[in-house]
């Protein structure tokens, strides 16, 4: 891969790419200057030169590189790619190994459906018990849960909050204990995994 180019928004005005060797990190509130960036920064490569394009969609990816090639001619060596599909091509000889495969949406509602009926059935919902058996409380915690562990939220740290705390933590550490059970790895275990294949030496 000869570099990569990051278009994350911000609400922080616009500045300039910053080169750390070849890597230029563009951080902008509007998406045009991120387009822009990312473009001029594929503009820069030469045709035939190895380049990995990492975008949010398979088909936004294909649309910059489309738009270089009618400026400039084809291309060869280029790949587009996504951030997710990339994470689990680097994480899976680690999920391989452990006996885990990445979950679908639908495998993470599962689980937490099946992690909401286990703690009803056993009386350890205090807060959330008046609405553990609606329909849409399975969801809400796959949702709630997917976000706390990308984010690095343990079910101790959880269990230190006042109120709502104890219920929350009990819910994670079932979560996870269904997860591990199913031999599951939802999209912070993926990442995770994907991380340190990056770090290793010599990578993947």
């Amino acid at each position: 891969m000869s570099g990569g180019v990051s278009t994350g928004g911000s609400t922080c005005a616009p500045s300039g790419p910053r080169e750390t060797d070849r890597v230029a990190i563009v951080v902008a509130p509007s998406a045009a200057a991120r387009l822009a960036a990312a473009r001029a920064w594929l503009d820069a490569r030469p045709l035939d030169a190895e380049v990995v394009v990492i975008a949010a969609s398979r088909e936004s990816g294909d649309e910059i590189v489309r738009d270089d090639v009618a400026a400039h001619g084809a291309r060869f060596g280029t790949t587009r790619t996504t951030l997710g599909r990339i994470a689990g091509v680097l994480a899976a000889p680690t999920l391989a190994a452990r006996g885990c495969v990445p979950a679908s949406a639908l495998s993470l509602d599962a689980v937490a459906a099946r992690a909401v009926h286990q703690l009803i059935g056993a009386r350890r919902l205090r807060y959330f018990a008046p609405v553990a058996s609606r329909p849409g409380f399975p969801l809400a915690v796959a949702r709630t849960m997917a976000e706390l562990r990308v984010n690095g939220i343990t079910a101790e740290m959880l269990a230190a909050l006042p109120t709502v705390g104890p219920d929350l933590a009990v819910l994670a550490a079932e979560a996870a204990s269904e997860l591990d059970a199913a031999g599951l790895a939802d999209r912070a275990a993926v990442f995770a995994a994907a991380v340190a294949a990056a770090e290793t030496t010599p990578p993947p």
